[in-house]
């Protein structure tokens, strides 16, 4: 296993691509990398450190994502890195069991924010209706700085996570303005704690949640 062998590679300017319908497991180390987008819906990923990453506008849909496994020399387990994508669309999808006997460096969805050479990339769009269960550490990482007000939405998910310390449900990790995240109607539950999310660095009661981020109807399940 090394950081340099995938199951599917398309290149930038590989747009359009549609991968269906298909069993991809056991990958080097990404299942999926779509440097050019594209859509990605109803297959099954297994054991792979990360399943789907994406360096343009894709929609992720109707997936199975289990069994991540980590490297032989890091810890890991990522189920979608959009990584350099500025858009896209992340729905009903089923992100559960962690292989890895790892501690850290393991998240379910990964909502990132990349600044290099080439530019600068924040993720905008919907992450929906997805369920993320019996995952390590973090079940959704809010990186993006998003693209202003309501330009990043994370609505009806389920989020179950643990960890050996301090498992976080959602965690807003970006800069960016509150009003740049719309949530609703999501579920959480990290065991363990009380205080499941946070917004920054601080963790968030969910009194203290609802406020912050006006997502009323949030849900925090039992922590055990």
């Amino acid at each position: 296993r090394t950081f340099f062998n995938h199951n599917v590679y398309s290149a930038a300017g590989a747009t359009g691509l549609v991968v269906q319908n298909n069993i991809d497991a056991a990958a080097s180390f990404y299942g999926a990398k779509l440097n050019g987008g594209g859509t990605v819906s109803g297959n099954l990923f297994a054991q792979n450190s990360v399943s789907i990453y994406l360096e343009n506008a894709a929609t992720i849909q109707n997936n199975v994502i289990t069994e991540a496994v980590s490297m032989p020399t890091q810890d890991y387990g990522w189920g979608i890195d959009t990584y350099k994508a500025n858009s896209g669309t992340i729905n009903h999808n089923l992100i559960t069991k962690m292989a890895s006997t790892g501690t850290s460096n393991m998240l379910g969805i990964k909502l990132n924010d990349i600044t290099d050479s080439t530019g600068s990339y924040h993720f905008t769009g919907a992450v929906t209706n997805n369920i993320i269960y019996n995952w390590k550490n973090t079940g959704i990482d809010a990186a993006t700085k998003g693209n202003g007000a309501a330009s990043v939405t994370i609505q009806n998910n389920q989020i179950q996570v643990s960890a050996t310390s301090s498992p976080t449900a959602m965690n807003q990790s970006s800069t960016a303005a509150q009003s740049t995240f719309v949530y609703g109607g999501n579920i959480y539950s990290a065991t363990g704690q009380s205080s499941m999310n946070k917004v920054g660095s601080t963790r968030e009661s969910l009194s203290a949640w609802k406020i912050a981020t006006a997502e009323s109807n949030a849900v925090y399940g039992v922590a055990s």
